[in-house]
């Protein structure tokens, strides 16, 4: 193992290192020549690393910074103007967090964040090196710019379709939530309003649920006939969580059109289906 131990900046200030003699019981004496497997008078025990706020570390500078959780959400006034406008008091503060936080380092320096739709750094969530060209920051910014834009109009088709669905009483998986939003994206960038893309993704969304829904419980009466010989012995009552759970992963490949014979694709899923609940049961 290697320990380490946090000391604030002015204990680390105050260490001048191997080779200096503070006077005794000064800070400075206290903290020095401490090693990874010397305790101080704390009983801290390792090697030690900085960690303390912005404003003690002005002035100071290390050869490896790492900077966490300085980032915030700009407001809309400074993302959306089509004019010049007063930065607000929060916008201003965390530039200049940013940037005095970045300038501390001599070697390196690694931005430690969640992610925070609309801060500063949600750019970096769209950034990719790649290894068969050169870095062009002019691209690089350009293609940014393009999936922040792509991100935010997904994020409110998503918040669309989803209140959408729920008027509709259609419950929606993730995944289906996302398959679905995909269509209404096509369907836009193919001249349909908004409005009409989602109404018609969703009534074909409910037109191929009742399809497959029609197709499994055929398929798993079928099963079920077939365990009457001991094969399959799962013949509880079906509860809606249970078919909710065969629906679901079948829904998908069919929107997608990957189902080429509905029937047989049914009884496929069925057999599975019951077989599991089965192995559950012993």
């Amino acid at each position: 193992d290697r320990p380490f131990c946090l000391v604030s900046a002015l204990e680390a200030s105050a260490d001048l290192g191997p080779g200096f003699a503070p006077p005794a019981g000064s800070e400075a004496g206290e903290s020095e020549g401490s090693g990874a497997d010397e305790e101080d008078d704390a009983g801290r025990k390792g090697e030690r690393l900085v960690f303390d706020s912005m404003h003690q570390l002005d002035g100071l500078e290390r050869l490896v910074v790492i900077c966490v959780g300085l980032d915030c959400v700009i407001s809309g006034a400074d993302r959306g103007a089509m004019v010049e406008v007063t930065p607000g008091v929060q916008t201003l503060q965390t530039r200049s967090l940013l940037y005095r936080a970045i300038t501390r380092a001599h070697l390196a320096v690694v931005v430690v964040n969640e992610f925070l739709r609309g801060g500063w750094l949600e750019f970096l969530g769209s950034v990719r090196l790649r290894d068969d060209e050169a870095f062009d920051s002019d691209a690089a910014i350009g293609r940014s710019e393009t999936q922040a834009v792509e991100g935010v109009v997904r994020a409110e088709l998503t918040a669309r379709v989803s209140a959408a669905a729920a008027e509709r009483g259609l419950t929606l998986s993730p995944d289906a939530l996302t398959a679905i939003v995909g269509d209404v994206a096509v369907a836009q960038e193919r001249g349909q309003a908004v409005g009409d893309a989602v109404d018609c993704a969703l009534r074909a969304w409910a037109s191929e649920v009742a399809i497959a829904t029609n197709a499994l419980r055929e398929a798993l009466a079928q099963v079920l006939a077939e365990s009457s010989g001991g094969a399959l012995v799962w013949d509880k009552e079906l509860t809606a969580e249970d078919f909710a759970e065969l629906l679901e992963p079948f829904m998908l490949p069919l929107h997608r059109g990957e189902v080429a014979q509905l029937p047989t694709a049914a009884l496929e899923a069925a057999r599975a289906f019951v077989s599991k609940k089965n192995h559950a049961r012993v």
